[in-house]
């Protein structure tokens, strides 16, 4: 397909999966848009545009993304922007990535979760092996959502890196982030930007008792300083 073209329509993205006439590498999701529509920016990356009138589209679409079509099988990113998600959105997610392990990275950028989502996001997690990547952008995920995670990485032994930026995980999230760290032996690069300075001590600490090559990078956004460690075996 040619780079630049623009669908009219979503329904035209739907009929274009069924069909298996794209073959992406990307596709970028933002809700909350003013107009609904599709942008292929290049030959392998997309940006789909869903409105609030036309949010069942978001599930239409995750759910056609996930039988294994040959086309599909060379996506390897997702990002979410603007997402509020619900438990059903999530289920959906969960079964594309359980059917798509291709799919190395994902992005949530100004995404909302509740605690059932983070559950349900925490349980995807646990059962993936494919996964390598997964950032977290002004999501606001909390001490829950970090202890979830954490939770979640005690099992998961494929994923390679962590970013939580623009949040406040709190002294209880750095916790469980840090136990973590000691039970896993996969993870390769922790980023946290936080408000609390508090966040980096049990982060590190629980680096160097591991004595394992591992990146930890923490900033606190109140103070505007830095910690980072680079431990090598």
């Amino acid at each position: 397909m040619a780079s630049n073209q623009r669908f009219r329509d979503l329904q035209c993205v739907l009929r274009a999966f069924e069909t298996e006439s794209l073959s992406l590498h990307s596709i970028s999701f933002y809700l909350s848009q003013p107009v609904s529509g599709c942008y292929q920016e290049t030959e392998n990356s997309m940006n789909i545009n869903i409105s609030t009138d036309d949010l069942e589209y978001f599930s239409l679409i995750l759910i056609m993304l996930g039988p294994a079509k040959s086309t599909l099988l060379s996506l390897r990113n997702l990002e979410f922007h603007c997402v509020e998600w619900e438990l059903q959105q999530v289920q959906n997610l969960g079964e594309l990535l359980d059917s798509n392990l291709n799919i190395k990275q994902l992005v949530f950028r100004r995404n909302r979760f509740g605690e059932d989502c983070l559950s349900e996001f925490s349980d995807v997690l646990k059962r993936n092996g494919a996964i390598k990547e997964v950032m977290f952008s002004e999501s606001h995920i909390g001490t829950v959502g970090a202890t979830l995670l954490a939770f979640a990485l005690m099992v998961n032994d494929s994923l390679e890196e962590l970013q939580i930026w623009e949040d406040s995980i709190g002294s209880k999230g750095a916790e469980e982030l840090s136990k973590m760290i000691e039970a896993n032996s996969m993870l390769k690069l922790l980023t946290i930007f936080d408000s609390s300075s508090i966040t980096a001590t049990p982060l590190i600490s629980a680096v160097l008792a591991r004595n394992r090559a591992m990146e930890v990078h923490v900033w606190s956004g109140a103070s505007d300083k830095s910690s980072k460690l680079h431990r090598s075996i």
